[in-house]
């Protein structure tokens, strides 16, 4: 079988045409043809080099033409029109590049994270943030803490960089107070 006219029987699906390997022609318009992916198996399958899909809701499809035109190696005319050797060179550098650009969007949007996924998490040696951002300070790192009393918690002082003052020196004696009352307590 060369030709072969199935129009206006409100067919949805042509891919069981694929066995007919010899099939040159073939006429299915007014049909119920909605997807592509019934008319791939037919494009792959055959010698196909007249295909007529007029009045199917398929052919309504954004690049319609351009997608059968890729697939098929064999068509010389798509709906009543000729489809040239500079046109199916054309839709086929153009279906690659898109696919390439596809591909690079989608690697490039792997590797992309968003800033708040960088952080690291609280606990994880650095509590979610840089010490320079929340001690407002971004443009250099923390060098002392910023009160005298933190400076006395965490074992560290000013280094001699601040003047001494009343408050700097009631802060102080509480550790040593502490330091005492141990002592006290170790003697009895």
């Amino acid at each position: 079988l060369r030709k072969l006219d199935i129009s206006g029987n409100g067919i949805s699906d042509i891919s069981p045409l694929q066995v007919l390997r010899g099939l040159q022609s073939l006429t299915a318009r007014d049909n119920a043809i909605f997807e592509l992916t019934s008319v791939r198996p037919v494009l792959h399958a055959s010698q196909l080099s007249v295909l007529s899909l007029h009045n199917n809701p398929v052919t309504k499809q954004q690049r319609y033409r351009d997608d059968i035109v890729v697939e098929s190696r064999t068509l010389r005319e798509l709906d009543g029109k000729e489809i040239t050797d500079k046109e199916k060179m054309f839709l086929r550098q153009l279906a690659e590049r898109r696919k390439v650009a596809a591909q690079k969007k989608l690697r490039s949007s792997e590797h992309r994270r968003p800033a708040s996924l960088n952080r690291q998490p609280a606990g994880a040696g650095g509590g979610g943030y840089p010490a320079a951002a929340v001690l407002g300070r971004a443009d250099r790192p923390p060098t002392a803490p910023r009160s005298r009393t933190a400076a006395v918690v965490h074992g560290g002082g000013w280094g001699g960089s601040r003047p001494s003052s009343r408050a700097d020196s009631r802060s102080d004696s509480v550790p040593r107070q502490l330091e005492q009352g141990v002592r006290r307590a170790g003697s009895r």
